[in-house]
């Protein structure tokens, strides 16, 4: 019988989307920018170059199932871990996914300057300026919520993101 609250179940789901779903988005998000890939398939979700929080889910179906497979390890994870519970379970992929992915497609910046101009914070957890310079220049911040994979394999847009975020700041992330 499942527990309501287990906090083991949620370190287990970090861990697993640290060390498995962070990277394989990166690079997969990478490789989905090159070419053909990006003409047949990922070019649909950058339709929007403005986001809005339902551009992040505006993907064609097989781009779709391929994220809802990876989305799903760390809940694997946690079922494996033997860490599982009611509250894990009906609301991880709300948490964990949704949230923060709508958050960072809202064109509107959420996270204080604070933390986007920490050298420590950053890299756990991207902002609306991060993501809308993925949108707007298309090369770089390939990654999904943590953008310590880019500044580990080279492709931060860190100008861009200052750019955005100096237009930013209590306003749209493209206001000028």
């Amino acid at each position: 019988e499942l527990p309501l609250w287990d906090h083991s179940g949620w370190l287990w789901a970090m861990a697993v989307h640290i060390v498995l779903v962070e990277p394989i988005y990166y690079w997969a998000h990478r490789i989905a920018h090159n070419g053909r890939l990006y003409r047949q398939l990922h070019s649909h979700h950058h339709l929007s170059i403005r986001v809005r929080p339902l551009t992040s889910i505006c993907f064609l179906p097989l781009e779709h199932l391929f994220y809802d497979v990876l989305f799903a390890l760390p809940i694997l994870g946690v079922a494996l871990s033997g860490h599982g519970s009611y509250l894990y379970y009906s609301t991880a992929v709300a948490l964990m996914v949704d949230l923060p992915n709508a958050l960072g497609h809202a064109n509107y910046e959420f996270m204080p300057l604070w933390w986007i101009r920490s050298k420590f914070l950053s890299p756990i957890f991207y902002s609306a300026a991060y993501h809308t310079a993925h949108h707007t220049h298309f090369k770089g911040n390939y990654a999904l919520f943590m953008p310590w994979c880019d500044m580990l394999w080279g492709t931060h847009l860190a100008a861009a993101t200052e750019g955005h975020l100096a237009r930013a700041t209590g306003a749209a992330c493209d206001e000028r």
